[in-house]
């Protein structure tokens, strides 16, 4: 990694999104290195970088990430936000179902269907149901590689293929990870 690639936040995104999926590189130090930044995207290498690691000192460091990020979150202004269209407040709650702190159905039931999406806060924010969609699938798929349930992760990453949201780094990293040999 070049200092050029360290001072660029969003060459560092690329850099560890590559490789903390593909645990290629020196993807544990691109991964922490990233999750210095304030790009709006380190709560997804964050959750990636949590699962993808053994258990051990690393992995509580990454959940420590998840936790403080999660100390700066307010869950009582994401209604206002969302119908603001703000998606962080969407990135919010990924985090905070990640760490078992807003249930599944407060994320997937406004997405289950045309009606409940038209009549949720989520309907405002820019990105399109199946978008949506493909991300939660994504990372309740790491959830379960977190917990070491390959069966559950490979369903959940079957689910992300069904949303056909191919211009998404979550449909192509779980097309990657579904063609992987079981580890």
């Amino acid at each position: 990694m070049t200092q050029a690639n360290n001072k660029d936040p969003g060459l560092l995104f690329v850099a560890a999104l590559g490789q903390v999926l593909t645990r290629t590189g020196a993807w544990e130090e691109t991964g922490r290195k990233f999750l210095a930044t304030d790009h709006v995207n380190v709560p997804y290498i964050a959750m990636m970088l949590y699962a993808r690691l053994a258990e051990g000192p690393q992995r509580d460091e990454a959940r420590g990430v998840l936790e403080a990020l999660w100390n700066r979150i307010d869950p009582g202004n994401w209604s206002k936000r969302l119908r603001a269209g703000h998606e962080s407040a969407w990135r919010e709650m990924l985090v905070g179902y990640y760490l078992n702190k807003v249930k599944r159905g407060d994320i997937f039931g406004p997405l289950e269907d045309d009606a409940k999406w038209a009549n949720s806060d989520l309907h405002n924010v820019p990105l399109p149901r199946n978008a949506l969609l493909c991300e939660a699938y994504f990372y309740e798929a790491l959830i379960a590689e977190a917990e070491h349930n390959l069966a559950r992760r490979n369903d959940r990453l079957q689910h992300v293929r069904s949303t056909k949201v191919r211009g998404y780094f979550e449909y192509r990293m779980a097309q990657f990870l579904l063609a992987q040999p079981p580890s």
